[in-house]
């Protein structure tokens, strides 16, 4: 038997390791104003210095992000947003002069 399966008892260990690393994996990853904590639980906008999870632990598993930081990374996810659809538009007009 080369697989795990539920009757072997590293399964639930296994699915639990892995849960935890997609969850570090996330917070780690979380870019801009965060919406929602991985863990499920609510931000909160405590005293306009950092966006934290409702049921923050210092685990690492959930966010707590500073407030300026924050900022900064939603700035330039827009202005990249913003590049993107320029580009698309200018495409589709050189498309558009195309097919006129």
């Amino acid at each position: 038997m080369d697989r795990l399966c539920e009757n072997d008892p590293w399964y639930d260990e296994m699915k639990k390791v892995k849960w935890i690393m997609e969850q570090l994996e996330e917070v780690a990853m979380m870019k801009g104003i965060p919406a929602i904590c991985p863990c499920g639980g609510r931000i909160l906008d405590k005293r306009k210095r950092y966006y934290e999870c409702t049921v923050y632990k210092n685990d690492g598993l959930h966010i707590r992000k500073l407030w300026d930081k924050a900022m900064v990374e939603e700035v330039n996810r827009l202005r990249e947003q913003g590049y993107n659809h320029h580009k698309k538009i200018q495409s589709l007009e050189t498309l558009t002069k195309k097919c006129v």
